[in-house]
């Protein structure tokens, strides 16, 4: 997941764009574009829809990037911590697949019923 800072910073980098002018084509103030830059305000869902309409990306994951960034700040957790709260299970670890029963083929398997 993304928070929009780092999505801002990204698009910045990608397309050479200066934080100014990402301000004039998103219509806000270049001090509201630098505080979401730094994460210290999250902007509202239009605004996400709006820049993503502009530059790419999929919204729903930088708003959701963004709220759990804002949750964690408050709430003191870790990244990790977030995640497990977030997914039921610990990050990075994967979910165990039973591994099938080896089947002896040297056997021959008979049918067993009334002859």
């Amino acid at each position: 997941m993304m928070t929009a800072g780092e999505y801002l910073q990204m698009v910045a980098r990608m397309h050479g764009l200066t934080y100014r002018a990402m301000a004039r084509a998103l219509k806000v103030n270049p001090s509201a574009l630098r505080r979401w830059r730094r994460d210290l305000v999250a902007p509202n869902w239009r605004r996400v829809q709006a820049m993503t309409a502009l530059w790419g990306g999929n919204p729903h994951v930088i708003f959701l990037g963004t709220v759990l960034a804002r949750y964690r700040r408050q709430t003191g957790l870790s990244v990790q911590e977030t995640r497990r709260l977030c997914t039921g299970r610990p990050s990075g670890l994967r979910r165990k697949t039973r591994r099938p029963r080896a089947v002896d083929r040297g056997q021959l398997r008979l049918p067993i019923g009334p002859a």
